[in-house]
């Protein structure tokens, strides 16, 4: 594990925000996360990362994330949000990132229906979408498109993995050796 960069310590405080707006007002605002995408490409020059890395990991960042936006499953804070994140870690660092947050927003996701007592029927609406895919002359169900639950503060997701990057940046590649 390699020391975090003093410069991550305000990304960290900035996600702390998001993570508050977005648990109390389901909101992650453009006045946190535009400065946020400024902050990480200024300070690309002092962190390491470079403009060019900066810019490279805020267009990945923000292509993936507009097609998960695309299909309804993020809101447009969460894509601001992860652009900035993908400025300020840069080409290097985003994919872990992206990794981490995706990971960490699933494992939020079965707690987020556990806590909010729909577990079971999200359970049986997945299930019959996935057998309906994958059973020939069974069609797919569109159940999914209409969820029992209220968005997810994703907010957290993506902060969870933010700092999960950062404080271990090869730790999927060591399953590769």
């Amino acid at each position: 594990m390699e020391s975090i960069h003093w410069s991550y310590y305000i990304l960290l405080v900035l996600l702390s925000i998001a993570i508050y707006t977005d648990s109390t007002k389901q909101k992650i605002y453009n006045w946190l996360t535009f400065p946020t995408l400024i902050l990480g490409f200024a300070i690309s020059f002092f962190n390491k990362v470079g403009i060019v890395d900066s810019l490279i990991g805020f267009i990945f960042a923000f292509m993936v994330s507009l097609i998960i936006y695309i299909t309804g499953g993020f809101k447009g804070g969460d894509v601001k949000l992860i652009s900035a994140v993908g400025a300020w870690l840069g080409k290097s660092l985003i994919l872990p990132a992206l990794l981490y947050i995706f990971i960490s927003g699933g494992i939020l996701g079965v707690l987020y229906t556990i806590k909010n007592g729909t577990f079971i029927a999200t359970y049986h609406k997945v299930k019959s979408f996935f057998l309906g895919i994958l059973t020939p002359g069974i069609k797919a169900h569109l159940e999914l498109r209409e969820s029992i639950n209220k968005k997810m503060p994703y907010g957290i997701a993506i902060s969870i993995g933010t700092v999960l990057a950062l404080i271990y940046p090869n730790l999927l590649n060591s399953f590769n050796k």
